[in-house]
């Protein structure tokens, strides 16, 4: 999104389960924000929203939303330049776009649109000129089976007990979805900005450190360096390294027992598979 756009995620706090292929649906929230970025050249916020809502049956309807049931809702809201009614009549149609030639194809939006009409989803626009644009996705809800419910919250929080994990990010918002994924799996959680600020959280402030969690690049000090570093006391220290890049750039020294990688985007679910794997809490 780049530095001068703030991302305010407004999360629901019980989590609702949707017929959509993971990867289609992160695409689709990512073409959401591209679109939002675009729309917003100078600065702006834009705020992603979750809930549910259920339609019964007799309701007077409004907007998009026809059949009874429940669905899960997500709203992805800017403060950009907007759009007239002419815009908003085409922006889901194939290779329709405003930007000037060689800034997109016009495909993103219609993506967005083919695959929340094949999860029997609709889409609301809500746009104008000089004061943004709200897109509403309603997705119908799919609760999840029994096991995957245990297997998630259950048997996460069973194996987190009292462990702490110190979570090492630059990036804020990195850091507090991560920060986020492992309290909901029921461990204790130490974040920290930076390799420096880590640092002085367990020698200075007593902090105790199950495991460290790092992001790879980072200014000052990188996940690597501050690993070696708290390795250096501590030998037996768990390591889950994540990074951007594919490989994570990792040093031969520190590719050994007791590290492990993930990239990002990270996926709650792998996340915890390799804490409990570190930890030696796994089923």
């Amino acid at each position: 999104l780049g530095d001068e756009i703030e991302l305010v995620a407004l999360l629901d706090r019980e989590p609702v389960g949707v017929e959509m292929d993971r990867g289609q649906l992160t695409q689709l929230i990512l073409n959401l924000a591209v679109n939002a970025r675009d729309a917003m050249p100078d600065g702006g916020r834009l705020t992603l929203r979750t809930s549910v809502r259920t339609v019964t049956a007799g309701e007077p309807h409004s907007g998009v939303l026809k059949e009874p049931g429940r669905y899960a809702v997500l709203t992805v809201e800017d403060t950009g330049t907007g759009m007239p009614p002419e815009v908003q009549k085409r922006i889901f149609e194939p290779f329709y776009t405003t930007k000037e030639e060689g800034r997109g194809t016009g495909l993103g939006l219609a993506m967005v649109h083919a695959a929340v009409s094949q999860s029997r989803g609709q889409i609301e626009v809500a746009s104008e000129v000089d004061h943004g644009s709200t897109f509403t996705i309603f997705l119908p809800a799919a609760e999840p089976s029994r096991g995957e419910k245990v297997d998630a919250e259950g048997e996460g929080r069973a194996a987190a007990e009292t462990r702490s994990i110190l979570v090492v990010d630059d990036d804020e918002a990195v850091r507090q979805v991560v920060c986020r994924m492992l309290r909901a799996c029921g461990y204790a959680v130490v974040p920290a900005a930076s390799g420096v600020e880590a640092l002085e959280a367990v020698h200075t402030r007593g902090v105790r450190a199950d495991l460290l969690l790092t992001d790879v690049s980072m200014p000052e000090m990188n996940g690597w360096q501050l690993a070696a570093t708290m390795r250096a006391g501590n030998p037996a220290l768990p390591v889950l390294f994540m990074s951007g890049r594919p490989d994570g750039g990792a040093p031969p020294e520190l590719a050994a027992a007791g590290t492990a990688f993930l990239p990002k985007p990270i996926q709650l679910r792998d996340l915890q598979r390799q804490v409990q794997a570190l930890l030696g809490t796994g089923a």
